[in-house]
């Protein structure tokens, strides 16, 4: 595998990204990280996740002097030789157990891992009619929202929120969060959401004020946008549901937030 660094030091957020093409043994990196930061881990996705396991797979049994006669292979590759071959004509050995649905969206909502969100999307669509894939997802997602919230003018493209056409509004979200206040699963969906000043990636935001402890939210941030949707929980008793969105500001990202702290925090206040 390739990697292409393009990345350089400036700032003091993360605002890198590595991107490449399905099964593509090229991986881009691009953006900034922190200047004068020792070490900082960014996380990019496998280009084929199959093919690794499979050929680490073969590398253990090979290391515990087991013969391996073939080549490491996945169904997709061997589909190409056989249009006949697929997993149900192979025999199962082993059955492993992934992460439940609410573990994956914990750590997805609480860390903003991009990656899960897409593939929680492609689950949807799995779920639904065994078709993976990302436009299967925003069928089924669409389809399940529509007559429970106004979606007029929603528009989805990924799962990740990454896609510049991705276009949804406060409003939208407002709507969002008002439903699932009302829902069975309320409260393990609101334990996934990050905690001002406590925990993800709210953990530095409310720092020692008011809001601390009192907004539970996700965040969202790429180059020119930071937004926050969650819920304020008021010093009356009550619980808000908010959405922000700032986009192309032409001050710093911590200025912004300073701004957004100072409502969350009146908010908090509120009795």
């Amino acid at each position: 595998m390739q990697f292409h660094n393009y990345i350089s030091s400036a700032g003091s957020g993360d605002n890198s990204y590595i991107y490449g093409a399905p099964y593509s043994l090229d991986r881009f990196g691009t953006g900034t990280l922190p200047i004068r930061t020792p070490r900082f881990v960014v996380k990019g996705s496998l280009p084929d996740p199959e093919l690794q396991f499979a050929q680490e797979l073969m590398r253990v049994l090979k290391a515990k002097g087991i013969t391996v006669r073939d080549a490491a292979k996945t169904a997709r590759q061997m589909v190409y030789e056989s249009a006949t071959m697929r997993y149900a004509a192979k025999q199962l050995l082993y059955e492993h157990k992934g992460r439940s649905i609410y573990s994956i969206s914990w750590w997805t909502n609480m860390k903003s891992v991009n990656l899960f969100a897409e593939q929680l999307l492609c689950l949807v669509g799995y779920g639904s009619n065994g078709i993976g894939s990302t436009d299967n997802g925003i069928e089924r997602l669409e389809r399940y929202w529509r007559g429970k919230i106004p979606v007029s003018g929603m528009f989805i493209k990924d799962g990740s929120g990454l896609s510049r056409s991705n276009a949804i509004s406060p409003r939208h979200f407002c709507d969002l969060l008002k439903y699932m206040s009302a829902s069975k699963n309320f409260d393990s969906y609101y334990s996934t959401l990050p905690v001002a000043g406590v925990s993800g990636t709210l953990s530095t935001v409310c720092k020692k004020q008011p809001a601390e402890g009192k907004v539970h939210a996700k965040s969202g941030t790429m180059n020119r946008i930071k937004s926050y949707c969650g819920y304020v929980e008021t010093a009356g008793g009550k619980r808000i549901a908010f959405a922000f969105i700032v986009n192309n500001y032409n001050c710093t990202s911590g200025s912004v937030v300073d701004r957004m702290e100072m409502v969350f925090n009146a908010m908090a206040l509120m009795k």
